[in-house]
């Protein structure tokens, strides 16, 4: 009975304490990662996944025609509880566009998200460390004045990277980290 009072507390700090982390370079992390792009609404834009010796690499062009400009990669929809968790890490690299982290918590697409913008890095390593209250939520593409919050965060159900600029040309992401702490 009293390995079971210790067991319990152990396995709730855990849970509660757990980082979550995407590792595209060493441990491939993301590989059922998919491209999203503004086609779905119409648009041209063209994006593509790879996976090199140390990242996950994101590129592609982005396309106003037709009431386009973003392209995105997703993890699948699952359960992401981020409740306790302060900041964002990450390790990344880009040319050509800022891009942005995307948490949604719902399937439907006009269903407010939140994103936190990175800027771009023209191509030199960065890495990052940022308080997950810097997340902006968004409407259908449009900015609000919500604050990111605990209910919120407890239920995520996908992550991802994003083109943020809503400009024409071509680009690419690569990432080596993604660390929710």
């Amino acid at each position: 009975m009293k390995t079971c009072f210790f067991l319990i507390p152990l396995f709730l700090v855990l849970v509660l304490f757990q980082k979550v982390e995407f590792d595209f370079g060493t441990t491939k992390d993301g590989t059922n990662w998919q491209i999203l792009n503004d086609g779905v609404m119409g648009g041209l834009s063209k994006g593509e996944i790879l996976f090199t010796e140390n990242s996950l690499k994101f590129s592609g062009a982005v396309s106003l025609e037709n009431y386009g400009g973003f392209t995105s990669v997703k993890s699948p929809f699952q359960e992401f509880n981020l409740a306790n968790k302060s900041r964002v890490k990450i390790r990344y690299k880009t040319s050509g566009q800022s891009i942005a982290i995307s948490l949604e918590n719902s399937r439907a697409f006009y269903k407010p998200y939140f994103k936190l913008e990175l800027e771009d890095t023209e191509d030199s390593w960065k890495t990052k460390e940022i308080a997950i209250e810097q997340f902006k939520q968004y409407n259908l593409g449009q900015v609000t004045q919500e604050q990111i919050s605990g209910e919120f965060l407890k239920t995520v159900k996908r992550i991802g990277f994003i083109t943020n600029q809503k400009k024409e040309g071509t680009f690419t992401v690569e990432v080596d980290y993604l660390v929710f702490e």
